[in-house]
Order: C-alpha cells, then sequence, then structure tokens
C-alpha cells in the first residue's frame, strides 16, 4: 500500500548482503561446535518518539506516561483544548506528504506467481541430515551443504533433558548443559494477549529503553535488504527440499491401507450392546443403501428407507444423540412398524446403510516422543537414528481426510459448479471498490490476464486452524484444518457442510505443523500444477485448485507460519519491527510496539525474504554454500522471526505475507475492542483519566434497555456482571453500535474522539463496498489511533494486537473486506464438532466420521423426492433459515382490517396510482428474502425490527413501521382466476435530523474529519409516508435512552448484509 506506507530512508538495492558474506567465508571445520542457546529479546532497535514535527508533539501533550509501568498519569491536566491548534493540522500534513500517491492496489503483492520457477521436488543431493527443534516439534530435513551440525532433539518430556550433538565427521557426542530458554514464547499461550494480567517475567532480558533505541537509518539496513529476483528460485527450491524430507514419505504402494476409516464408526460401537454387535457383524445381508433404499420401511406405508433413514439421521445430529439413544430410538421405532426393514433392527445396520458415502480416512503415525514421523503402523522402533524408541503403545497419529475426494464429491452436488460461477454473475454497487475477496489484489492476480482463477472449473481455498479444548479435567484438544471454498456466495462458503475438513490432531501436546501439514502440502501442490478430474454436467473437466489466502488467531497463525509466538521479537508477520520489551509495574515483562514514526508500518516482509530466512534458520544457504562458523552459532536463533520452512512458503499460489490475513475477530474484538472495556469499566484502573468505572451502572442501564433487531442473536449482557462472558460478536455490536451513543456524553472528548477514530476505520473496513478513499482514511485513523494509545492509555498495551491495526487497512486491499476473510464461521464449525463426539472413547474417529457424514448428507437430501412430505422437517432441523419463498415481497402471518384516515388513504392512492378495490394489512413482511417487524406486531417486546432506511423521491430517510398493507387493484381479467398483480406498500413514521450529532465534537478539532456517518441523530416527528414497500433499503439499529417524544434516537446502519449472527 505504497500510498499510504512510509518508506524508509534507504532500501540496499544490491543482493543480500548476508549471502555475499556466507559466499565469501570458508567451509566450517570438521571438528564439532557446542550451540549459542543464549537469545536477544530485550531491547531492541526503534525510533524515538521524537520525530520534528510539532504537532505530532502537540497530540502527546495531553497526558505524560511513566517509564517503569507506562500508564498514563495526569488525570486533571487533560486540557480539551490540547486536540486545537496548529498540532493535528500538522499531523494530517505529515500524513498526506507522507502517502500523497495514487491508490494502486496491485503494488504491495508477489511479482508473479507465473514467472516464478516451479518448485523442485526431486534434489537428489541430499548429504547431511539435521534435526531442527522449533519449540516441541521435530522436524527432519535435509540440506545441500558440505558438512552441517546435527541436533538431538529432546527426547523426554522433561524440560531438564541435557541436548546432545555430534559431528557428522567422527561421531562424537557432546553434551550441552545449558537448557535452550525461549522467553518470547509462553508456556500457556493466551488467544489475545492483550488480556494478558499476568506477563512472562525475564527480567535478566530486560534492556533499558534508552539503550534500545538507535537510528532506523541502520535499523531498516539490516533488516530491510532488497531482494535479488535472480535467487529467488534457489530460495523455494531449498524451501520445498525442507520440507519434502521433513517427514518420512511412505512407499507408493503403502497407502496405509490397512489404517483406513472403518465404515461403522459414525458412532462408536463401544457406546452399544458388544453382544447385539457381534450378532449383527455375523449376518451375511447388505443393506448399505442402493435399490434397498427405495423401498417402504413395511409393506403398505408411503415412506421409503431412503427416506426414512435420512430424517433419522438428521435428527440424530440435530440433537447430539449418543450411539446408545440411537440404538434406543430404532428399538422404539421397530415397536410401531408391523414388519420393520432390517436397516432399523441395530445401530450396526443404520451405520452400514451409510457406509457407502465414506471419504478414504488415512492415518499418519509418529513417535510419541520424538515426534519423528513412521511409515507404517507395523514399524516397532523410531526410524530416528538418535531416538530409536521402542514404539509398542509409545506411537500415536492424526488422521487425514483427503482434500481432492471431498473436492470431487462436491462438485457432484446438484447446483455446486453453478454456485462457484458466483465470481463472474454478481452485481458489483461500484465496479472498482472492495466488495468481496475477489476485488482484493491478490485473487486480481490470479484472475485477470486470464489467470488460472478466470476459468469457471477453477477454486482457491481460505485456510484456518485452531486448538480446540475437549475436556475441562485433562489437556486433550482437537486442531482442525478447515479450508473454505471463495468461489461460493458467502453465505454458502461458511456453512460447515460446504467446509472442507483436510486433517484432525487430537492429542496432549501441540500440532507438529511440518508432520501435520505434509500430507495437505502434497495434495495442493498436485492441484496447484495438474488439477483433479471432477464431473461437470456429465462431463469429466480438469479443476485445479489454488490456497490463496489464511486466518487464525496469533498462537496458531504463529505455528502454521512456523514464526515466533507473539510476545517475541519480529512476530509481526506483516513487517520487520522487533519490537521491544517493557518492565511492566507487576515486575514483569511484556513485548511492546513502539511507533516509528518515520515508518509505522514498515519495513516490509517480503515473501522471497521470509523464504531466505527460513532457509537460514534451518541452517541451510539456499545457493549451496556452506556456512561460516559466525552463521553456524548463531543459526539456531529465529531468523527475522521465522524459526524454519512452513509449508505455505512452497505453494507457488500463496503470498507468505499478504495472503495471512488479520483476524478481525480475535485482533480486532477480542483484542482491541475487549481491551478497552477492560481499561475503561474495571476497578483496577478506576485512578486513571481514562477510566469510566464511576459510570458503570449508568452505562449498564443503557446497555440493558436497547431493543436490537432479530439479526442480532444476542441481547445485550450487563458489563458488571458478564463481561468475561462476552462473546466475539457481542464485541462486535459493541463496537460498531451500541458504545459511542452510550459514552457520547460520558466519556472525555480526547478519548471519544481517539475512539471514534478507531470505531469509524472499522465500520469502514466492514463495509459493503468499500472504495478507495475508505481505505486511505481508515489508515490515517488508525494511524492516529495507535500513534495516540501511549499518550492516553499506556505503552504497555501496545501489543501486537495494537501494532497489527497498521497493516489492518492494507490486508482488506489486498484480501477483501473484513467480514469476508475471519474466523467467525471456523469458530462456529469448531463448536459443531464439540457435539459430534460423546464420551471419551475414539474421539477423533468420531469426529471424523460425522464430519464426512455431514458432508455427504446434502447429497443423501438430494436423492429425497421434491414433494416429499419429510422434506419442510429436514430444513427445519439443520436450520436453514433460507426463505422458501421465490417473491421480492412475501406477507407472513394472518392479514388483519384497520381503518385509516382520509389522509393516510389518500397518500395510499397517490402511492399506488389508483384507487384499490380491497386493502388488507400485514405485521411482518418479508422483503428480498429479508425479515422486516412493524409497530403493529405486538409478539417481540425486547427487539426492534420495524426501524428502516427507505427511499422517498430522491432521499433516504429513516422510520419507524407502523404497519404493512397489500393493495389490490379493480379487477379486469376475463379469465377465471384473476391475474391482476398487488401492490404492497409501508406507512411509516418518519425521523429527522437532530442537532448536535454525535460526530459534532464542540470541544476537540476534527482534524481528521470524523464523520460517523453509520449512526444518525434523529427525532420522531408525526409525518407518516406510505411508500411502496420495495422502497425499503435496508433494517436499521434504533438506540434511545428517552422514551418520551421528540427524545433522541440513534439510528445505526449496518455495514453490511453478510456480517449477521
Amino acid at each position: 500500500m505504497d500510498n499510504f506506507r512510509w518508506k524508509p530512508p534507504a532500501y540496499i538495492s544490491t543482493t543480500r548482503k548476508l549471502l555475499e558474506s556466507q559466499s565469501q567465508t570458508q567451509s566450517r571445520p570438521s571438528s564439532t561446535c557446542s550451540m549459542n542457546t543464549n537469545r536477544d529479546d530485550g531491547a531492541s532497535s526503534t525510533m524515538p518518539m521524537g520525530l520534528n514535527c510539532k504537532g505530532m508533539n502537540a497530540l502527546a501533550a495531553p497526558a505524560t506516561t511513566d517509564s517503569t509501568n507506562g500508564n498514563a498519569h495526569d488525570p486533571n491536566n487533560m486540557n480539551k483544548q490540547g486536540m486545537q491548534g496548529q498540532g493535528p493540522h500538522m499531523y494530517v500534513q505529515h500524513v498526506q506528504a507522507a502517502g500523497n500517491r495514487t491508490v494502486n492496489k496491485r503494488q504491495q503483492v508477489r511479482p508473479s506467481v507465473y514467472n516464478r520457477s516451479k518448485i523442485c521436488r526431486n534434489n537428489t543431493e541430499k548429504n547431511a541430515a539435521l534435526t531442527e527443534v522449533c519449540d516441541t516439534q521435530t522436524v527432519t530435513v535435509q540440506c545441500t551443504t558440505t558438512s552441517t551440525v546435527q541436533k538431538l532433539v529432546n527426547l523426554g518430556d522433561n524440560a531438564d533433558t541435557p541436548v546432545l550433538f555430534y559431528s557428522d565427521d567422527d561421531d562424537t557426542m557432546i553434551e550441552e548443559t545449558e537448557e535452550c530458554d525461549h522467553p518470547d514464547e509462553l508456556t500457556e499461550e493466551c488467544d489475545h494477549p492483550d488480556e494478558l494480567t499476568e506477563e512472562c517475567d525475564h527480567p535478566d532480558e530486560l534492556t533499558e529503553e534508552s539503550d534500545a533505541v538507535v537510528n532506523t537509518n541502520e535499523q531498516m539496513e539490516n533488516v530491510c535488504i532488497e531482494t535479488d529476483s535472480s535467487k529467488s528460485k534457489v530460495y523455494w527450491e531449498t524451501i520445498m527440499e525442507l520440507l519434502s524430507n521433513s517427514t518420512v514419505q511412505p512407499e507408493e504402494n503403502e497407502v496405509y491401507q490397512s489404517d483406513r476409516w472403518s465404515e461403522f464408526t459414525l458412532i462408536d460401537d463401544a457406546e452399544c450392546d458388544s453382544e447385539d454387535v457381534m450378532d449383527d457383524h455375523h449376518e451375511d445381508a447388505d443393506y448399505s443403501g442402493g435399490d434397498c433404499g427405495q423401498e417402504p420401511i413395511y409393506s403398505g406405508h408411503w415412506m421409503s428407507v431412503h427416506c426414512a433413514m435420512v430424517v433419522i439421521l438428521t435428527y440424530t445430529m440435530a440433537h447430539g444423540l449418543t450411539g446408545q439413544q440411537l440404538s434406543d430410538l430404532l428399538t422404539i421405532l421397530n415397536f410401531f412398524m408391523l414388519n420393520s426393514h432390517p436397516v432399523f433392527k441395530s445401530l450396526y445396520h443404520f451405520k452400514k446403510y451409510f457406509a457407502q458415502n465414506d471419504n478414504p480416512l488415512i492415518k499418519h503415525y509418529f513417535c510419541s516422543k520424538c515426534l519423528s514421523p513412521i511409515s507404517s503402523f507395523e514399524c516397532e522402533v523410531c526410524p530416528n537414528n538418535l531416538c530409536k524408541n521402542n514404539l509398542k503403545n509409545k506411537k500415536t497419529y492424526f488422521l487425514e481426510m483427503p482434500i481432492k475426494k471431498q473436492i470431487q464429491n462436491f462438485f457432484c452436488r446438484d447446483g455446486f459448479y453453478e454456485k462457484i460461477q458466483h465470481r463472474f454473475q454478481r452485481t458489483k454497487i461500484v465496479d472498482s471498490n472492495v466488495e468481496d475477496v475477489y476485488d482484493g489484489a491478490l485473487y486480481k492476480r490470479m484472475f485477470e490476464n486470464n489467470g488460472p482463477l478466470s476459468s469457471p472449473n477453477n477454486i482457491s481455498f481460505t485456510w484456518n486452524t485452531d486448538g480446540i479444548p475437549v475436556f475441562k479435567s485433562s489437556k486433550f484438544s482437537l486442531w482442525p484444518i478447515f479450508l473454505i471454498i471463495n468461489e461460493l456466495p458467502f453465505k454458502e462458503r461458511t456453512k460447515q457442510e460446504n467446509m472442507i475438513f483436510a486433517g484432525l490432531w487430537y492429542g496432549e501436546t501441540k500440532p507438529v505443523f511440518s508432520n501435520f501439514t505434509t500430507p495437505l502440502l502434497r495434495d495442493l501442490l498436485d492441484l496447484e500444477n495438474v488439477g483433479i478430474g471432477v464431473q461437470v454436467n456429465g462431463k469429466t473437466v480438469q479443476s485445479k485448485a489454488f490456497m490463496m489466502f489464511g486466518s487464525a488467531d496469533l498462537p496458531a497463525k504463529s505455528s502454521v507460519l512456523n514464526m515466533v509466538q507473539f510476545n517475541g521479537k519480529y512476530s509481526c508477520s506483516k513487517c520487520l519491527q522487533p519490537g521491544i520489551n517493557e518492565r511492566t509495574s507487576a515486575g514483569g515483562n511484556i513485548h511492546i510496539f513502539p511507533f516509528i514514526e518515520n515508518d509505522p508500518s514498515g519495513p516490509e516482509r517480503t515473501d522471497e525474504q521470509c523464504a531466505l530466512d527460513a532457509c537460514l534458520a534451518a541452517q541451510c544457504d539456499p545457493t549451496g554454500n556452506s556456512l561460516g562458523e559466525q552463521e553456524i552459532s548463531t543459526s539456531t536463533e529465529p531468523v527475522h522471526g521465522i524459526k524454519g520452512p512452513s509449508f505455505l512458503l512452497a505453494l507457488e499460489s500463496y503470498n507468505f505475507v499478504q495472503g495471512t490475513t488479520i483476524d478481525y475477530m480475535h485482533g480486532v474484538l477480542l483484542g482491541i475492542s475487549k481491551l478497552l472495556m477492560s481499561l475503561w469499566f474495571t476497578s483496577q484502573h478506576s485512578s486513571q483519566a481514562f477510566s469510566l468505572y464511576s459510570y458503570l451502572s449508568l452505562v449498564d442501564t443503557r446497555l440493558l434497555n436497547i431493543k436490537i433487531t432479530h439479526n442480532i442473536s444476542r441481547i445485550p449482557r450487563s458489563i458488571s456482571s458478564h463481561f468475561k462472558y462476552w462473546k466475539a460478536s457481542e464485541l462486535r455490536s459493541w463496537l460498531l453500535y451500541y458504545s459511542l451513543p452510550i459514552l457520547a456524553d460520558i466519556m472525555n472528548e480526547v478519548y471519544f474522539y481517539h475512539y471514534a477514530c478507531f470505531v469509524e476505520s472499522i465500520h469502514l473496513l466492514s463495509g459493503r463496498s468499500i472504495s478507495d478513499s475508505d481505505i486511505e482514511k481508515s489508515y490515517k485513523n488508525l494511524v492516529y489511533f495507535v500513534y495516540m494509545f501511549k499518550s492516553l492509555y499506556g505503552s504497555r498495551y501496545c501489543t501486537l494486537n495494537m501494532h497489527s491495526l497498521l497493516h489492518l487497512s492494507e490486508s482488506v486491499l489486498n484480501t477483501g473486506p473484513l467480514w469476508a476473510i475471519n474466523c467467525f464461521a471456523f469458530e462456529d464449525a469448531n463448536g459443531q464438532l464439540l457435539k459430534l463426539f460423546h464420551g471419551t472413547q475414539n474421539v477423533d474417529m468420531q469426529i471424523m466420521s460425522a464430519a464426512n457424514i455431514l458432508h455427504v448428507l446434502p447429497r443423501i437430501i438430494e436423492k429425497l423426492p421434491s414433494d416429499s412430505n419429510v422434506l419442510p422437517f429436514i430444513k427445519k432441523l439443520r436450520r436453514r433459515n433460507g426463505s422458501l419463498f421465490n417473491q421480492n415481497l412475501t406477507p407472513l402471518g394472518k392479514s388483519f382490517s384497520k381503518d385509516i384516515s382520509s389522509a393516510l388513504y389518500g397518500s395510499l392512492v397517490r402511492c399506488i396510482g389508483e384507487v384499490p378495490s380491497k386493502v388488507v394489512f400485514y405485521s411482518r413482511l418479508k422483503i428480498k428474502n429479508l425479515l422486516y417487524h412493524s409497530l403493529a406486531y405486538t409478539r417481540v417486546v425486547k427487539r426492534n425490527s420495524y426501524t428502516v432506511k427507505y427511499q422517498l423521491n430522491t432521499e433516504r430517510v429513516f422510520g419507524h413501521v407502523l404497519y404493512y398493507a397489500q393493495s389490490f387493484p379493480r379487477c379486469v381479467c376475463e379469465a377465471e382466476e384473476c391475474s391482476c398483480k398487488s401492490t404492497f406498500v409501508a406507512f411509516i413514521n418518519r425521523f429527522q435530523n437532530s442537532a448536535p450529532g454525535i460526530a459534532d465534537f464542540a470541544a476537540v478539532d476534527n482534524f481528521l474529519d470524523v464523520s460517523l456517518n453509520n449512526i444518525h441523530s434523529l427525532k420522531l416527528t408525526d409525518t407518516i409516508d406510505v411508500v411502496n414497500a420495495g422502497r425499503i433499503d435496508s433494517l436499521c439499529l434504533d438506540i434511545s435512552f428517552d422514551k418520551t417524544h421528540g427524545a433522541t434516537h440513534y439510528v445505526c446502519e449496518f455495514p453490511n448484509v453478510c456480517e449477521f449472527d
């Protein structure tokens, strides 16, 4: 995003100095050498807060910061005029001068995925092996260096076990007694680092801030070096070589056939009567679907076996029945049948009926001690020569569900191929705006100029993984890998039944991603280079698939990218700012990212540089030169935060830096928004200038009086009683709708203006149609928000989540709106996984089996007759909220009669253009598949779904819908059945503007032109408009704290029509 970025003073235009120095050094001697385990995660280079711009310093003047604990002080000296004068204007000039260029959406992506050399997969020059340890992970890799130090992994679970090294020349073992310490990674990770109250304490590594301040020009020269395009090829070849040798590959004919999923694991047989199961296994009859599905459940009944099985299966999944409960249900059904079909006899036969719909499920084994991969289940000794552990009862596995088979099944679904054409058929509001992932720079690069995604047969993915605690009394957790198909419409691609379930890791330890992602990498490489044959309209066509985007919380993202955690040096995946460690008032350390004034969001990372850093971190020089002794001694450390290769670096289609998004759910909502609420409303900070703790009772009262619309699922809850239980969706509603109206007359204007910049930015980046000016404005607002946070709240809270806001606008420019790629859909899918198992036995198999049935369930339902009586019930069980109507306007409920005044009747006649023959009234109406209420609908009292935005002549105004009417014209048809169309109208009580508005900052100079156009300050009038119901634009949220007539109403517009609970 060049138009918004401060460029560093100088980039080195020659080839990488590091590689030059390595090529000039002599080969490493064969004698053994010890490894340096000391880390330098203390102070790091940053810019002092002393830019030669008086405006910037003037903005920081309202509060001073205690350098000891980083908290804001001097609450009584918060001058409301501190934001006026020359300071704000000079700040604007500084921002505009730094980024006054034309918006170019295609400058910050990888140069070209087509010109890059193909990845080398069969490098036979494997002269030495080394074992790389990252956290608890062990990866066996090979490289082409002539002499390599090989490390032995920590073979025991005890962290005190010494580390052994040996030289490949004399096989001499050396014991390293110093424990390898990783202070930048918390032992127990938190998804939301801004909420940590107990920091990891490493006082010995804390360096005074004065020592950390170095010249920024020198820092940029050290970390930001231009990539020589001629060397890009060797970077990716080396990455691929490292990854291809990180796991033990099975032989061609050894695909774990004996370990494939049993067809009888939908629900564990252990939950059923073992004697009944054994009796069923001895029966020879085959009832696995097929022709028997069309038979009636018994002679003379209208329902087919297939129809009954689908109803029972849907009911079982909807209510989470255990195996024993399902078995009992089948027994009860048999009591009511005259001569029941054999498939209802037992749970065994029930599961066997669906066995034909399975996907192959593959187990991948690895040693439970050193985590080295194992080629087959029969292996009794760990293949790692430095482990040689007896594998009896000491090997574990992860599960793979091959994605190729799932893609083929998706294409076999009715309507799937038509749905993935959405990218070609959608109607844009503004052609040049960002309205979905297809408008991001990364997707356009693969779409334009006959790119691979311009083919209607090809698709792309967004990945996600995260840990899900399974039991409260143990450390066992699930780590699924989900893939979303970007080409589906948003509401379709976020359904769990349309997600690809690529694999599952289940155990007490975190996944070893070098092992866990190897099968996925193999399939992705084939899909993006060769493709797969799929069925389209009865013909076989070749379809390719490309990994494009990724979204995850900070701990999971760092694990997948093979980077340091959020509290480590160089932990930002977007730029090369190292951050510094700062001591807190409690005596601990927190890793923060000070605002660097001449380059807030840079220097930027590049894919080529990340590939080189991964090679160097793995002690492998991609140029083939031997590493010098100096490089060897430090190569155990992460290089610019990268600890080694990631499978994503090996994919040509994936932009390692820009394709991995900043997650809106965890970073913005559960991170920054929740942090601010904690600072404002907890007693711990009651003495600070920013505290609103004394107003907590008033805030709770206002919050609980808000009547939300029906598309917001969670009713507002008290902050004082339930804040720690708030979900991300509640924080989203607070941020975008509730907070500003509630805090407008409570919060100090300086803080309110600062917070309003944040709210407006997130609303703009979540919009339905995002223009270049929206992105530019949001970036300027976020730069100001991050810059002022230290002065207003303290530097202790300027963590990675805060720093990531500086990259948020660029992320939207590259990947699409915030609602298009985030973790909401994935978190919902993770929650559903926990409902797919019962008990504590074979949890992973239960989940994968049930997930497989969930994928094939749509195809099973498609086999039902369209006029089947059970279809409405099945849709209800599957909680499909889509409309059953095809019309744009559909009344709901019973009609009623009503007397209206002559004035309103005259308005009705003028609206429809004729005198109606008949008028009936309704309290609810569906308009373009969206439900609208009216004040006449009295069954709902805690929600307000009757506040709307509508078109009146050439204006767009707001109002309360009183009721809807259906007007019938005078019939002129000569046919027996009348074909004259009726007209739906709405009677709406209009609002008018109220002064002052919420963005009328009386005591603050609005130098950033914060308008808050989504929140309107209005008053209800006595005017009633009669308009065609089709002229209603959208549903709005009405927030009012005074029920008297003429009180101010804050009417909030939703940023988009997709992001509903």
